[in-house]
């Protein structure tokens, strides 16, 4: 029983036991695109898997789908799992550009839930703000608020901390 040995160790444990159980080995990219017309039609293009695949694993490199370089896309899905089990979230956000040596215009953010500005509420234009959650006038999320820098962090910089809006 998950739920009885995760209360059994403690929470470096448990976080691992979440971790290994939904992540696992990782997301892993096996292409099936058929071929539409000529012959061999409706089979599989191994040309076009082959080179679909092929840049999924160039892309999954530490150096191309993290903004900072630093985690390949596997140890992407054990922080974030690791980050929901201990914080109860996080946030990623798709930056649309070319990193490290990658085809493909895409990298990922990872950004720490305590960045958001939950001290910030007010007005923005025709939008509410709520502890640092833009909403619109369905209180639908619009954007949110987050700080430059993580909270903790501002004592090692000694500049004053700053906020930007993430749509």
């Amino acid at each position: 029983d998950l739920h009885a040995e995760l209360h059994s160790f403690p929470t470096r444990r448990s976080s691992d036991l979440i971790q290994s159980n939904i992540v696992g080995t990782g997301v892993t990219m096996q292409s099936q695109v058929k071929r539409a017309r000529g012959p061999g039609a409706g089979e599989l293009d191994a040309v076009a898997n082959d080179n679909i695949e092929g840049a999924w694993r160039e892309w999954n490199r530490p150096g191309n789908c993290h903004t900072a370089g630093i985690l390949g896309f596997s140890e992407i899905e054990r922080l974030l799992i690791r980050s929901v089990a201990e914080s109860g979230e996080v946030f990623v956000r798709l930056i649309l550009q070319r990193f490290g040596n990658s085809r493909v215009p895409l990298a990922l953010e990872i950004i720490e839930a305590d960045r958001c500005d939950d001290s910030f509420t007010g007005r923005y234009g025709a939008n509410e703000v709520r502890m640092g959650v833009e909403v619109d006038q369905w209180q639908r999320p619009v954007a949110y608020w987050f700080l430059t820098r993580h909270p903790g962090d501002t004592e090692f910089h000694g500049k004053r901390q700053e906020r930007v809006r993430i749509p």
